[in-house]
């Protein structure tokens, strides 16, 4: 591994920094999304929110009614988290591979920039494509009530705000927003357990702790 490392150049050692934290974050995703499949709990990784306009809209006779296709289905937000691990991780290993080869530093960098925004790409379209299955399915969100999920962007505390939580809904793994009345804000990676859905199809959920104790 020293080995492997003293003989990279200073470009592609660079590269590196970004190629490898990013790889291992990846890898960690792609674990627990296959760990989802392997218990049967879900079959697509997918967002009710992580569209600009709330892309996915819902029956809006009654909350918790069916999550369905609206025209804003095009507008799912580029920058997610999971997109920029792609740009880091392909893009950085690209830069690595490159920088052994006889071109120049703009060259390298360009390249690795070119395929970095692919992999980018890439994610949003599977995400888009993953929403769509998601539509076909009719997922009702109401079925997340009583659900534990897990917190994925924080939730502010005292419904200041909304974060986001995974949830396994009709044998899916889906991503929901959602707000708290804890007093406190829910980190991510925090249990928490849904006890409703807002007539915005916004989830409701505690820290799962109290439910536990209580």
């Amino acid at each position: 591994m020293v080995n492997w490392w003293n003989e990279l150049s200073s470009l592609q050692q660079m590269f590196t920094y970004f190629a490898i934290p990013a790889t291992l974050i990846l890898i960690v995703q792609i674990i627990l999304f296959i760990i989802g499949l392997s218990g049967g709990e879900g079959d697509a990784d997918v967002s009710h929110s992580d569209i600009d306009s709330d892309g996915l809209g819902a029956d809006d006779s009654e909350p918790g009614g069916d999550i369905t296709e609206s025209s804003d289905l095009a507008e799912v937000r580029l920058l997610t988290f999971r997109s920029i691990v792609a740009f880091f991780a392909v893009g950085g290993w690209t830069g690595v591979v490159l920088g052994g080869l006889d071109l120049s530093l703009p060259a390298v960098v360009l390249i690795s920039l070119l395929a970095g925004w692919a992999a980018l790409y890439f994610v949003t379209w599977s995400i888009r494509m993953a929403l769509r299955l998601q539509h076909s399915g009719n997922i009702q969100i109401a079925n997340a009530i009583g659900k534990v999920g897990e917190v994925y962007i924080t939730i502010p505390a005292a419904n200041k705000g909304y974060g986001k939580v995974n949830v396994i809904v009709q044998e899916r793994f889906c991503e929901f927003e959602a707000a708290t009345s804890a007093d406190r804000d829910l980190k991510t990676g925090e249990s928490v357990f849904v006890t409703g859905v807002t007539e915005d199809n916004i989830l409701t959920v505690i820290p799962n702790d109290e439910v536990s104790t209580g």
